[in-house]
Parts: structure tokens; C-alpha cells; sequence
């Protein structure tokens, strides 16, 4: 790391795109494993990766350096992998009925 992590966020809540790139790519690859380990799919961890780097750039302006960078981005990207398994989750045949208006009497 040439630059710390919380220069690369002043930096990156300054609109500086280069900065939140070298962000994203710094946590990228244990986000990405971390996500495969929880699901089992490639794609899905992708998915759930690209996840958390939406919630990253949603988020980054909220950081307020009152913890590491990594242990905050560590925490956005456990509640945005727990958000997309709850998006995944299966629903049950009786709630689709219930939500097609089906009447079973």
C-alpha cells in the first residue's frame, strides 16, 4: 500500500474516481472471497461483490474515520452480502399464489 486507505477516502469523498478505484481494488479480491465462501457460486459472488462496490460508493461519504477503513468496509460488505442473500432467498409456492391473487376455496 503507497497510500494509506483513509488518504485514499478524503480523497475519493472529494470526487477523486482514481482514489474510490484504487479502494475498490485494494478489497476487492477478499470481498470476492469471502462472498464465494458464503454462497458456493462463482457468479453469484461476483454478483454479490458488485454489490458491495455499489454500497461502498453509496456509502463512502458517510466514513467518519472513527474506525479503520477496512473494518467499516468490512462491515458494508457483510450487510450488503446478507441483503442480497435475503433478495435470493426462495420464495415459498404459497406466498406466490397468495401475491397472484389465488383463492384456493
Amino acid at each position: 500500500h503507497d497510500i494509506a486507505d483513509e488518504e485514499l477516502v478524503r480523497r475519493a469523498q472529494k470526487g477523486d474516481r482514481a482514489a474510490f478505484a484504487t479502494l475498490v481494488n485494494r478489497y476487492y479480491d477478499k470481498i470476492l472471497g469471502f462472498a464465494y465462501r458464503g454462497c458456493g457460486q462463482r457468479q453469484d459472488a461476483e454478483d454479490m461483490a458488485q454489490e458491495v462496490c455499489v454500497k461502498l460508493a453509496q456509502n463512502l461519504s458517510s466514513f467518519r474515520f472513527e474506525s479503520k477503513f477496512s473494518t467499516w468496509f468490512y462491515r458494508l460488505g457483510m450487510n450488503a452480502i446478507q441483503d442480497y442473500h435475503r433478495k435470493k432467498k426462495p420464495v415459498r409456492q404459497n406466498e406466490v399464489m397468495f401475491e397472484e391473487g389465488f383463492d384456493p376455496a
